[in-house]
């Protein structure tokens, strides 16, 4: 399955299981979620309560969720320069050794 592809939605009769369930078989279901790379989620008094994942399912679903907030970034900071909302550099390493210098100073009290 392609990396940002959308996966299946839970299937309630096989991925949705009481905690007490998982304690008594979590390796059979750990294994399950390994082989299938589907998500589990664990009940606790009949509400959901965990979803379970495996390693690569959540690095996939990190590595989304940073593109996407690394794409809207870039296009925010594209629109600004576009629309002249820029700081000289100059005014900006001033800033910066003024912010710096004020912690310093503080952090010395």
């Amino acid at each position: 399955m392609a990396e940002n592809q959308i996966r299946p939605p839970v299937q309630t009769a096989t991925d949705i299981i009481p905690i007490a369930k998982f304690k008594a078989q979590a390796s059979t279901y750990l294994n399950h979620i390994r082989e299938n790379n589907h998500p589990l989620v664990i009940t606790q008094h009949g509400k959901a309560a965990a979803v379970l994942l495996s390693p690569e399912e959540f690095d996939r679903l990190q590595k989304i969720i940073y593109e996407r907030y690394f794409l809207g970034v870039l296009a925010q900071g594209q629109t600004d320069a576009l629309q002249g909302r820029t700081i000289p550099h100059e005014e900006v390493k001033q800033q910066l050794h003024q912010r710096y210098s004020q912690q310093k100073r503080a952090a010395h009290k």
